[in-house]
């Protein structure tokens, strides 16, 4: 027994001395960075264990109990997430030469601090207001405030958010699906390529990750009857903030949440009793007004020259524009021409899980390739899986709301025509994609769920 106890006790002093050593080369190499590096990179060396530590920290408080062993693969996701910010910032400006959007939201975050911090621009100029880009605009130079205008700092922070949003996805497809295989579903949404390397910059896609799983967590708890513990909020806070970025996305999470309300209330999965069917009634009407706006919001927003025609003739141009804007470069394709419904199966098909590989001629459009590929071949190992589908379509509520969604996505961006643009706003809807991969395997019980927030 005691050389038992003095084992561990080694074992312990060398963990310890490991990690002093570590923190010391760390330190080390901050300081050598702070002389030697201008603050756009050794930023990056004060905010990253600090994002590791807290978030840690919290992932530690979000995976309890039952869930506990979701934590080593969450610690794993956020360390992968930040080596995909790295990654992200290394294509920015290696590959890409600076050409990326981020950049100019970076430029623009940057000002707007230096403006505030100077006295020339209050602090509510950059409170985020503007719908599109320059609510972007702000939100970097807010977040410049507080940690000063470090360009991989902000890639890291931004990731960090996107990250934020993972993790509510997760969590929302364990509070709205009974059975779900949650250890795979998990590795799925921290470790799936696009998820980890997209959404991992200062931009968009980083925002609207956060936000659209913000909405789902919500719109999970609601879709199962949990009203309790900040739920609608999380869904107005969530859908509103996508709305400010991506208004057309927004609509897409909204009216899928909107379908599965309806059917909830049909099937009674969603609110029992006269009083609560009433409720979520009430709830999916004001969805519907909320639907209304914010389409229209879109409709402006996408196509802002056009008010005074027909919403058919607007959603039309918009389409039609797209196609052209999208058409060029190295990453150009022909979309698939939709004439009818019996079109939208391969439609839908072809715009989550572009490219085939005859259609790799890049080493850009290899990854997404092998990664569709890949993915494609798990679905067909596990094909029992999707023969549960329908039986929990009838059930789940939330993974009709997801479907719904997915399906709209995948005909609503089935117009672009460049690769690298749809990979990009791909990876916001992986997640509600990859719950197929991860249904329970028809014939075996379902195990009982945790309805935990």
């Amino acid at each position: 027994m005691e050389a038992r106890f003095l084992t561990r006790r080694a074992a312990h002093s060398g963990v310890d001395m490991a990690a002093f050593v570590i923190a010391l080369g760390y330190m080390a190499a901050t300081g050598w960075a702070m002389t030697n590096l201008s603050y756009d990179i050794w930023g990056a060396f004060i905010v990253l264990p600090v994002i590791l530590g807290v978030g840690t920290v919290l992932l530690n408080r979000t995976f309890t109990g039952e869930q506990r062993f979701l934590f080593p693969i969450a610690v794993v996701g956020l360390a992968v997430k930040m080596c995909g910010s790295f990654a992200r910032y290394w294509v920015v400006f290696d590959a890409y030469a600076g050409q990326s959007d981020a950049v100019r939201y970076h430029e623009a975050g940057k000002l707007l601090a230096l403006q505030a911090r100077e006295g020339r621009v209050s602090l509510l100029a950059l409170v985020p207001h503007e719908v599109g880009t320059g609510f972007l605009d702000r939100f970097t130079g807010l977040l410049y405030m507080i940690v000063g205008s470090s360009q991989l700092a902000g890639f890291l922070l931004f990731a960090a958010l996107s990250f934020i949003g993972q993790v509510l996805f997760v969590k929302a497809a364990m509070i709205g699906i009974q059975g779900l295989a949650q250890r795979r579903y998990a590795l799925f949404c921290f470790l799936t390529p696009s998820i980890m390397f997209w959404p991992s910059s200062i931009g968009k896609e980083a925002w609207m990750c956060l936000c659209l799983g913000l909405s789902s967590w919500g719109g999970a708890r609601v879709l199962t009857g949990l009203w309790r513990g900040g739920t609608l909020p999380a869904i107005i806070a969530g859908l509103g903030g996508a709305a400010f970025v991506r208004p057309h996305m927004a609509a897409l999470w909204m009216a899928g949440i909107i379908v599965g309300l309806i059917a909830g209330l049909i099937t009674g999965h969603t609110a029992r009793g006269v009083g609560g069917r009433l409720a979520v009634g009430a709830l999916a009407a004001a969805a519907v007004v909320g639907l209304v706006i914010v389409g229209t919001v879109a409709l402006k927003y996408l196509n802002p020259e056009n008010e005074a025609r027909s919403v058919t003739d607007r959603v039309g141009v918009i389409f039609n524009e797209t196609s052209r804007r999208s058409d060029g470069g190295r990453s150009a394709f022909q979309p698939i021409n939709v004439r009818s419904p019996l079109d939208w199966p391969l439609t839908i098909q072809r715009t989550l899980l572009r490219p085939a590989p005859q259609e790799i001629n890049s080493l850009s459009s290899a990854f997404p390739g092998l990664e569709s590929m890949g993915l494609i071949a798990v679905l067909v190992f596990g094909w029992r899986r999707l023969l549960s589908l329908g039986t929990m379509l009838r059930r789940n509520p939330y993974l009709v709301a997801s479907v719904v969604t997915m399906i709209g996505f995948g005909l609503a961006f089935s117009t672009l025509a460049n690769l690298a643009i749809l990979v990009r706003q791909r990876s916001l809807i992986f997640p509600l994609m990859l719950l197929l991969w991860c249904l329970p395997v028809r014939g075996r019980d379902a195990l009982p769920v945790s309805a935990a927030p």
